[in-house]
């Protein structure tokens, strides 16, 4: 009876350290789990032998510490926007631009579609995914536009979504031959439907002199400008609920 408490009493401390490996014959902590998990109950941080630890409250997460313990966190969500949180984020940038010519001066349509008219900035086109109904979509788009003639000369940009027009700006720039004047734009749209989409940016000459050219990121003199001064840039943030 005594070489068995002995034998017992011996081993106890070996299998209390011991590690325990699921999905795999090589655990690398105390419980190593190479696989899925499921939870069906509560999951409980921080506990002992005598204590069940923190279960957390409703809308908390569990976040890593580091080398100390993970704990229970508030999932902050900035205020305002109606509660939407960047979800994802496109940048494209072109030095190609596009040579305008004279256009018409008629207002432009919303949702109309695009026509051989405007002149897409290839660069600048985006694939984009809506993952929620709830969003905004934001475009914001920088460009420069230069004269070879030192008359008024009008033009316009826009954003096409799904070669739907979707928001359009007017400009127009007076300067001598070889100036340049800097074109923003900077729309929002809202719930877009779920799913890819495609977003270009696009512009048309409207009033000027045709024995003159107007060019929109493109470099017509380079006295004055450079392909990267000209260059155009959209970004596409998109704004989802969680």
């Amino acid at each position: 009876m005594l070489k068995n408490i002995f034998f017992t009493v011996l081993f106890l401390p070996v299998f209390g350290l011991a590690q325990l490996g699921i999905g795999t014959s090589l655990p690398n902590a105390m419980l190593d789990v190479n696989g899925d998990m499921n939870v069906l109950n509560q999951l409980s941080l921080g506990g002992s032998e005598s204590d069940a630890g923190n279960t957390g409250v409703s809308g908390q997460i569990v976040a890593s510490n580091g080398a100390n313990p993970a704990s229970w966190q508030d999932i902050r969500v900035p205020a305002g926007t109606s509660a939407l949180v960047l979800s994802s984020k496109y940048v494209q940038d072109d030095q190609v631009g596009v040579t305008l010519v004279q256009g018409l001066t008629t207002p432009y349509l919303e949702n109309s579609d695009i026509s051989a008219e405007w002149l897409v900035i290839d660069g600048l086109t985006t694939n984009f995914e809506v993952k929620k109904t709830t969003n905004k979509v934001n475009f914001a788009a920088q460009t420069v536009a230069q004269r070879d003639n030192s008359d008024v000369a009008s033009y316009a940009c826009a954003v096409f979504v799904d070669d739907k027009l979707r928001a359009v700006r007017t400009d127009a720039i007076n300067t001598t031959a070889g100036g340049y004047r800097v074109y923003n734009m900077n729309v929002t749209l809202s719930n877009l439907a779920v799913g890819v989409h495609v977003a270009k940016f696009a512009c048309r000459g409207r009033n000027f002199n045709s024995t003159g050219s107007l060019a929109v990121g493109r470099v017509l003199n380079a006295t004055y400008l450079t392909p990267g001064m000209a260059k155009s840039v959209l970004k596409t943030i998109i704004l989802e609920t969680l």
